[in-house]
């Protein structure tokens, strides 16, 4: 993958303008439709542009990819959206106004931009949306593989978004056994955080987490997630020097119980008994990040870990 700006695109309907009722004769048109609350600010925090950027934005808002039709009325409506809700800071040009007509062809579209850069999308279907793109992601494993692609879908946070996220997972273990499926925490906001979910089919990943209500903050959070882990100016600790020591759960105190807990919770999202099963999975701890191994047998309070310090990027 080339080594340039992400990007985050949007969905529109659902997520940056509010959806109406099925009888609601604005779902004819499309039009006039209210925006939804706090969309501009996240986008704002998106950016990821501050005094230690000198004011260049990390990110680029890069536009909106939407189902609805390629036809001239439904792009004369959504501009005229666009303009009316005060989007046209991050949406200039109509040609960032992509009308892809069916949620295969958005998924298509997102997909082909992951060739290029990171890529980020904002979703309020994300069960849809993810499906096509993993339907692609398969299709294409042999002949992609040597391109890695990395997309991330932030699902909008509404009352269906867990329920949605969780199908999505579901589907992708029943429908991809070459699929690659974990969890990672996610943290959404500054108090909010929660469980992220990556699935990996050959050199394509593509990881769904759930948005915290719009703000700028949340999305900065979205998009420093997106970016990826930062350069640090730590020296690289010797692999001789690594941190390793086996210890009773007993004797670590409150930590070590949250490690254990955390690790049953993973176990159990990937189908594995913790009881029979080794166990091994990289936690973030108040101490630093760590690679906790959960031995065989039953998880208790003398189960024996190990704890390995993970040593900084570069």
């Amino acid at each position: 993958m080339t080594e340039i700006k992400p990007q985050l695109w949007s969905d529109f309907d659902g997520t940056a303008v509010a959806k109406m009722y099925l009888l609601d004769p604005r779902n004819l048109t499309k039009y006039p439709l209210p925006g939804v609350e706090g969309y501009s600010e996240f986008l704002r925090g998106a950016r990821l542009s501050d005094e230690a950027t000198e004011g260049r934005d990390e990110v680029e808002v890069a536009g909106v990819v939407t189902r609805r039709p390629d036809i001239f009325i439904r792009r004369l409506v959504t501009a005229r959206s666009v303009a009316q809700l005060g989007l046209r800071e991050f949406f200039p040009d109509n040609n960032q106004l992509v009308h892809a007509g069916s949620e295969f062809k958005k998924a298509q579209f997102i997909y082909e931009q992951s060739v290029a850069a990171r890529t980020g999308m904002l979703e309020d279907q994300p069960h849809k949306l993810g499906a096509e793109i993993l339907t692609i992601m398969a299709a294409r494993a042999v002949m992609d593989e040597g391109d890695e692609r990395y997309i991330l879908i932030g699902a909008v946070n509404n009352e269906k978004s867990g329920a949605h996220t969780d199908q999505l997972v579901t589907d992708a273990r029943a429908l991809y056994d070459s699929a690659a499926i974990s969890e990672f925490e996610y943290q959404a906001d500054e108090n909010v955080t929660s469980i992220g979910h990556r699935i990996k089919i050959g050199r394509a990943t593509l990881e769904i987490v759930q948005l915290a209500p719009y703000s700028r903050s949340s999305g900065a959070h979205f998009s420093m997630h997106l970016v990826g882990p930062r350069p640090t100016d730590a020296e690289t600790e010797p692999v001789s020097l690594i941190e390793k020591v086996t210890l009773l759960v007993k004797t670590i105190g409150r930590e070590g119980q949250e490690l254990v807990q955390m690790g049953r919770r993973q176990a159990h999202a990937a189908r594995l008994r913790a009881a029979t099963l080794r166990h091994t999975f990289v936690v973030r701890t108040p101490s630093g990040d760590k690679k906790v191994t959960l031995e065989s047998g039953d998880i208790s309070e003398g189960t024996e870990i190990s704890i390995e310090s993970v040593p900084p990027k570069v």
